[in-house]
């Protein structure tokens, strides 16, 4: 273990002191804790590089707009000794479906498609058998989700040849020889050929063919300009996993044909980056906005959570637990690629791993966010200015509260904060009042979260009430 290393673990295990209320708030991005962390997380990856026999391998953290840290391991070609680096171009298969997801969220916001719209309403030619009576149409969505109950391939030989086909043909294969494996909403299954439809669809609905509208309407307004459909320099050669001490061989490179829409993109980490940043932002279309916030967010949400409840899928995006936060991304792996995005929408925190061999990147994405995701969190505490001191009159609404069912709530000060608990459990998770105008506080947290708690102020200036919602209370007692 290098010096370097060892004192950065040193300084990751001491207890994190309270930063002091009267220094400057110091920006998330510079926080020294934040520094040290990276250091652990750049040391943790080239040691995994190496035990895992990665021949080259790249990564990028994101913080909201900016890269924290990006770096290359390895070579992105072993033969000719090219080191790789944070802007070596990957092929990130699967990852290309998030792309495909959010022309679907583009084109139904421009009111082109409907997220439930029958696949066959732009795909006529896909006639499906199925085994259930209840099959109703697939639907947009279903595909968007993977549950539509579609296989995850068409029936043909092309994962043994190698030479794919056009979409087309994909379809008529479906129409002839397939099936529907499930009726929609029975089980989670992923489908290759299902995104490969919906890039069919979708390019119908816009009139425009599918890498013409990505790249026009996605990559280039988001700034992705070394990213696209078609091998270009600085493309890292694909290697088989090296077995014992062999050294990696280059695996061939078929062309994905029809399956454009779910896995033909190349892109590097410090582009994909960019992506990633849009998922942390908000407000409506523009610019770089390429997609509005709440559709933006409706990809996040679970559609489908999978019955042991450990993981989900939203729009796009698969849905799991990273420690104790919720965290969304894609994967992505074809001969001699394997690649992952993972990002935690809640403190704005992404990762981008690519590696050019068929290594395992999604250990590698969590790991990275289980070592920063506390890190992070604790800097942006470390960030908000200290509040400034409660107003004198507030002392007016502390008290004991109690509802017409029989509950009790206590009213208090902290650290110049207004909050409300539960009177017998002090030590609960406080809902955070916040003043938007006299006597009224908007509720951050608790079942009431959102809402608007109101005081009830007699003529004399005395408080006997209060409003949390809709819910009344009357004061009970002068605070202890």
């Amino acid at each position: 273990m290098t010096r370097c290393v060892l004192a950065t673990l040193l300084l990751l295990a001491l207890p994190v002191p309270a930063w002091p209320q009267s220094a400057p708030a110091r920006p998330v991005a510079e926080d020294p804790e934040i520094t040290a962390a990276l250091a652990l997380v750049e040391a943790r990856l080239e040691t995994e590089r190496i035990r895992r026999k990665i021949p080259g391998l790249s990564a990028a953290v994101v913080y909201d707009q900016q890269i924290l840290w990006s770096k290359g391991f390895g070579f992105a070609d072993v033969e000719r000794r090219i080191p790789a680096t944070p802007r070596t171009i990957y092929r990130v298969a699967s990852i290309t479906k998030l792309f495909t997801a959010t022309m679907l969220m583009q084109l139904r916001d421009a009111g082109k498609v409907g997220l439930e719209d029958p696949v066959t309403r732009y795909v006529p030619e896909l006639q499906l058998r199925s085994r259930f009576a209840d099959s109703p149409p697939i639907t947009l969505l279903q595909l968007a989700t993977h549950t539509s109950g579609l296989s995850r391939e068409a029936p043909m030989d092309y994962w043994r040849t190698l030479r794919f086909p056009a979409v087309e043909a994909m379809v008529a294969a479906l129409t002839q020889d397939g099936e529907r494996i499930f009726p929609p909403y029975r089980e989670w299954k992923y489908s290759n050929v299902g995104y490969a439809i919906l890039g069919l669809a979708l390019s119908r609905a816009a009139g425009q063919p599918y890498f013409d509208y990505v790249e026009q309407n996605i990559l280039r307004p988001l700034g992705m300009h070394d990213s696209g459909f078609q091998p270009t320099a600085g493309l890292a050669t694909g290697y088989a996993l090296p077995e014992g001490d062999a050294p990696p061989k280059p695996v061939f490179q078929p062309d994905y044909g029809g399956y454009g829409p779910a896995t033909s993109l190349y892109t590097h980490v410090e582009d994909i980056a960019k992506f990633i940043s849009l998922q942390f932002r908000d407000g409506p279309v523009g610019g770089n906005q390429i997609l509005r916030g709440s559709s933006l967010r409706e990809m996040h949400a679970a559609h489908w959570i999978q019955p042991d409840w450990q993981s989900g899928w939203g729009i796009g995006f698969r849905i799991t637990r990273i420690g104790s936060y919720t965290a969304i991304g894609h994967g992505g792996g074809i001969q001699g690629f394997r690649t992952d995005v993972s990002l935690i929408p809640a403190l704005k925190l992404g990762v981008a791993v690519f590696t050019n061999t068929n290594s395992d990147p999604d250990e590698l994405t969590a790991m990275v966010l289980e070592l920063l995701g506390p890190v992070v969190e604790r800097a942006q505490q470390r960030s908000r200015p200290a509040p400034p001191p409660a107003p004198a009159e507030w002392r007016h609404y502390l008290g004991v509260y109690r509802t017409d069912f029989g509950s009790r709530v206590r009213i208090r000060l902290h650290e110049h904060r207004l909050e409300m608990v539960p009177a017998e459990e002090p030590a609960a998770t406080p809902v955070v009042l916040t003043a938007i105008a006299p006597h009224q506080f908007r509720m951050q947290g608790g079942w009431a979260s959102g809402e608007v708690l109101r005081f009830e102020v007699d003529s004399q200036g005395q408080v006997t009430g209060v409003w949390i919602g809709a819910y009344p209370a009357r004061k009970e007692a002068l605070p202890e």
